[in-house]
């Protein structure tokens, strides 16, 4: 008993401050921690807004890869767990906008008119505005999430979004037809976003906290 008690003493849990921190500093496993008491919420008050367990999930995971990529503009004004709930009700309300307009999906062929950017956490990985640490932090997530997409995938997505080529100069370095760049971008864009979600909530299951408030 007494080693177990020094140990325990020697290793006290982290602060919510020092959890902050690391999840600052890009530590998922940090991040994870501290989502943890806010994931129901966020989930069911999403589901209120969509009535819908798939939407509910979708603003869930768009959520929590938001709150991670920018929890550097969280200052503590508020506690974590109300800011990421005003990220996902704004989630939950844009997902309701776009049902009642039924917009159609935005591509790099400009379905819609104009292309759709890349991807916030490579804006992020390339940013100035955070420290080194952080997005080494956040381009080691990212490449882990490269990793579980197909080789075509990744390489279309690393020189349009990491590298900065063109339609045109990818097309030419990858020996595909500018058409077939513009539809690996978009659809490697969608499942991306996926696998960086999966990555951060591998612990949560929102389906199980459906229940009403």
């Amino acid at each position: 008993m007494g080693t177990l008690e020094t140990t325990a003493k020697a290793n006290p849990p982290a602060s919510p401050a020092n959890l902050l921190e690391a999840a600052k500093a890009g530590d998922a496993e940090a991040f994870q921690v501290l989502t943890q008491r806010a994931v129901p919420i966020i989930f069911r008050r999403a589901l209120k807004i969509t009535s819908n367990h798939h939407d509910a999930e979708d603003v869930l995971q768009e959520t929590l890869l938001k709150g991670f990529t920018h929890i550097s503009q969280f200052r503590g004004d508020s506690q974590l767990s109300t800011w990421l709930v005003r990220i996902g009700l704004n989630e939950a309300i844009m997902i309701m906008r776009r049902r009642r307009h039924d917009a159609p999906l935005v591509t790099e062929s400009g379905t819609s008119g104009k292309a759709e950017g890349p991807p916030e956490v490579f804006q992020s990985v390339k940013s100035g505005n955070d420290s080194p640490i952080v997005r080494t932090e956040v381009g080691g997530l990212v490449h882990k999430a490269l990793l579980r997409l197909p080789a075509r995938a990744r390489q279309v997505l690393h020189l349009r979004y990491l590298e900065g080529y063109s339609i045109e100069e990818t097309a030419n370095r990858l020996k595909l037809s500018r058409g077939s760049v513009k539809a690996y971008a978009c659809r490697s864009r969608a499942r991306l976003r996926k696998e960086l979600r999966r990555l951060l909530m591998p612990r949560h299951r929102p389906s199980q906290h459906a229940r009403p408030e």
